[in-house]
């Protein structure tokens, strides 16, 4: 009895894990600086430690998280300052199936340095 209810939890998680990867393949972020377009692809994980980052004209980097198993994606901008990169913005996203392909996250943001603005917005890209 103890052994077909662990393995109905077990088959009940497997399937909650892989719906859940299933509808949010990446996070793709649109990125403007300079008059300079680019992207940034997030790809889920489950490693806390995992990060995407890019560095960009103007001394700012992007760096995103997208933590599959809590549906969330984090967002971190950096200005470089002083020979280092300082973390300027950071924003945190409650994902869901029905945020697939709409923009979240739109955001200008100054870099003092060399007085620039970075314009970004980011997107679920939702596997078929």
């Amino acid at each position: 009895m103890a052994t077909i209810k662990s393995q109905a939890f077990l088959a009940l998680f497997a399937i909650a894990m892989v719906s859940n990867i299933s509808y949010a393949a990446q996070i793709a972020c649109d990125i403007d600086v300079s008059n300079s377009q680019t992207q940034l692809f997030i790809k889920p994980s489950n490693d806390v430690y995992s990060f995407s980052k890019i560095d960009l004209l103007g001394g700012f980097r992007v760096s995103g998280q997208h933590l599959s198993t809590l549906n969330k994606f984090k967002l971190y901008i950096y200005a470089h300052s002083k020979e280092r990169y300082v973390l300027i913005n950071v924003q945190e996203f409650a994902l869901s199936p029905d945020s697939c392909s709409r923009d979240f996250g739109q955001s200008r943001i100054y870099g003092e340095p060399y007085e620039r603005e970075l314009f970004v917005k980011c997107r679920q890209v939702c596997a078929d």
